[in-house]
């Protein structure tokens, strides 16, 4: 999802250093969108009349200079974060400045326009947090003075309560200036004196959360039965206790809401169409969606306390390479891909955490993607013959019919000129040479056309790039797109051939469209030992991608391309074979100077690996060792 701009109001009267600012605030962060104020006035009228994100705000101003700006600002009441940059040897002037409230301060001296889009972008970031905290603050105050519950606060030191909330006062008729003149002991009967100090030792000296059922004293002398809770915290670094009272009338309510909404999550366990389940770590069933109660032609509560193994019998394979059993050891979601029989399964594990931060219990949702993987095969196939297509005015002459009358009059030639005209045999030689290279550019683009299947081999990637590019050799060349091969020694990926040249293709064939006047592509390859994962980088020096494209990029049908040049399914069905097996592509772009591709690969005999998306402000993992080939 596209995030929203951060609304700059840069305060500066200097054009050169605001012109200076504003270009390295967008390239610092391209949500930057920076309005500039000359002077205080003008700046306190733009606050007035728009909305800002933040305030980069210089000193040394004509009229008003910066702190009494900061002051105008605080009067306002609204909430900024403010930057301050001030003179060099003005750090009284960034320390009076951070008195009246500026989030930061950077000194004006050689380079400080690189440090102030980090230290602004911290200054927000920053008080985004401060503004969450305290938004939630206030929700807690806001709950504590509605809550139900009567909550009484008690200091650990002198045993009288410091705090109640409304619903205090009204569970014991008491106000709240009565009750802070109190100690909870005196609130309950006397015969359960000598239990509230039990509990309060439980909760101070042990350190552990206690309930009791006990009798609170109103003040017309009623007893109310009442459950308390009593935990043991901190307030101002001083220790005290918090008792939590309800009433048995509001307990049974709420016992009432939650057998409601386990109906209500019983019935959305049963409205999802796969097969979905909840075990325990001995693998006992305690929650079954009627999906699959209606699989073992069974009701979901007949199913609950059976062994998982009993009810998926016909899937017990599963157990062979157990994702709950896993998911119960790491904590972790795990996937499973399994095939039985003409059908094809999707499986996933969620932990679920006890209060001991022990898993206690794992979610197993089972997906039927058959239907899926035959559109995806379809889409495969379709974009296949797109590309073929797009690649068939460049082979029209280079047939192998035409290659082989080319080849009989070159034979031919050579026999009769050989004795009479020796110079002619080195020309022969080059029509020799061109016409084998134009039959093995034949010979690859129908090896690669062939049928896929979905057989895994031991693939060597730096190969196989070789003979993706030998693909499409004659189209680099003519479009004078310089290949920088920069292979790494890597060990062998382990994946489907044609799909894996399928997946390099399309991301070349975007490079190359992408460099309509030539440039460089630059191939590397590198391997991430720890991670068992292979890296293999595709950099074009073109156009780039526009930020708001980029969140669409492995969108099916999307395309930044001119109607008719693409189908929008290239990228999608590279992202889809990539992912199935455990790998992932990333995209790095800047407008105007090209786009980075990365698929991710585990290599042969290692695990699939969790995949951290790198950020386009990130840099790249790859080291340049250039080796420059110019196809011409």
């Amino acid at each position: 999802m596209t995030q929203p701009p951060i609304r700059v109001l840069l305060v500066e009267d200097q054009d050169a250093h605001a012109e200076l600012l504003r270009i390295r605030l967008r390239r610092f962060d391209p949500r930057f969108e920076v309005t500039r104020a000359s002077n205080g006035r003008e700046a306190l009228e733009l606050l007035r009349a728009e909305a800002f994100d933040l305030v980069i705000l210089d000193y040394d101003l004509p009229g008003m200079n910066g702190i009494e700006i900061l002051e105008e600002i605080n009067a306002s009441k609204r909430r900024l974060p403010v930057v301050v940059v001030t003179g060099q040897g003005n750090q009284h002037i960034a320390v009076k400045a951070m008195k009246e409230g500026a989030s930061d301060y950077v000194v004006k001296e050689k380079g400080y326009e690189l440090l102030v889009p980090r230290v602004a972008r911290q200054a927000y970031d920053n008080h985004l947090l401060r503004e969450k905290l305290r938004k939630t603050e206030e929700r807690y105050r806001l709950l504590y003075e509605n809550a139900l519950e009567g909550i009484f606060v008690e200091s650990a030191h002198t045993w009288t309560l410091i705090d109640v909330n409304p619903a205090a006062e009204k569970l014991t008729g008491l106000t709240r200036e009565e009750l802070l003149s109190r100690s909870f002991r005196d609130l309950v009967p006397a015969d359960q004196g000598a239990l509230v100090d039990r509990l309060r030792e439980v909760v101070l000296e042990r350190g552990k959360d206690s309930t009791s059922d006990l009798n609170l004293l109103r003040r017309d002398g009623e007893l109310v039965a009442v459950d308390t809770s009593i935990t043991a915290v901190e307030q101002e670094g001083e220790p005290v206790i918090l008792y939590i009272v309800r009433d048995v009338t509001e307990k049974r309510r709420l016992e009432q809401q939650i057998l409601l909404s386990k109906r209500r999550l019983q019935a959305l366990f049963d409205s999802i169409t796969d097969y979905i389940f909840s075990l325990t770590p001995d693998r006992t069933l305690i929650m079954v969606n009627r999906k699959l109660a209606e699989a073992a032609k069974a009701r979901p509560e007949q199913l609950v306390g059976r062994k998982c193994l009993e009810v998926l019998h016909p899937l017990a394979s599963f157990c062979t390479d157990c994702p709950a059993e896993e998911t119960f050891a790491t904590g972790r979601t795990q996937f499973r891909e399994h095939t039985f029989g003409d059908r094809t399964y999707h499986l996933w594990t969620y932990p679920l955490f006890g209060l001991d931060g022990r898993v206690e219990m794992v979610i197993e949702h089972i997906k039927d993607v058959t239907e899926q993987r035959r559109l995806e095969k379809q889409l495969i196939k379709s974009e296949k013959l797109a590309t073929i297509g797009l690649l068939s005015s460049g082979i029209a002459h280079e047939l192998r019919n035409p290659l082989n009358i080319i080849e009989t009059a070159r034979y031919a030639l050579e026999m009769i000129l050989a004795d009479s005209v020796p110079e002619a045999k080195p020309k022969l030689e080059i029509i020799r040479k061109n016409v084998q290279r134009a039959s093995k550019i034949i010979n690859n683009l129908l090896e690669f056309s062939r049928h896929s299947s979905h057989e895994r081999e031991e693939i060597d990637l730096n190969r196989l790039l070789d003979s993706t590019l030998a693909i499409i050799e004659k189209e680099l060349s003519a479009r004078r797109i310089e290949v920088v091969r920069d292979y790494g020694e890597i060990p062998p990926a382990y994946f489907n051939l044609d799909s894996l040249k399928q997946v390099f293709l399309n991301i070349i064939l975007n490079a190359v469209q992408a460099m309509p006047d030539g440039g460089t592509l630059t191939l590397r390859t590198r391997y991430d030992e720890p991670s068992g994962q292979l890296q293999i980088a595709f950099s074009d020096t073109g156009h780039g991608i526009p930020p708001e494209a980029l969140p669409h990029i492995f969108t099916p049908f999307f395309t930044t391309k001119p109607v008719g040049e693409g189908t929008g399914l290239g990228m999608y069905i590279s992202h889809t074979i990539v992912k199935r097996e455990g790998g992932d592509i990333q995209v790095q772009s800047t407008v105007g100077r090209g786009t980075t591709f990365t698929v991710l690969l585990p290599a042969a005999g290692r695990s699939p690996v969790q995949v951290v998306v790198r950020h386009a402000s990130e840099p790249s993992p790859f080291v340049p060792r250039p080796e420059i080939n110019r196809l011409d």
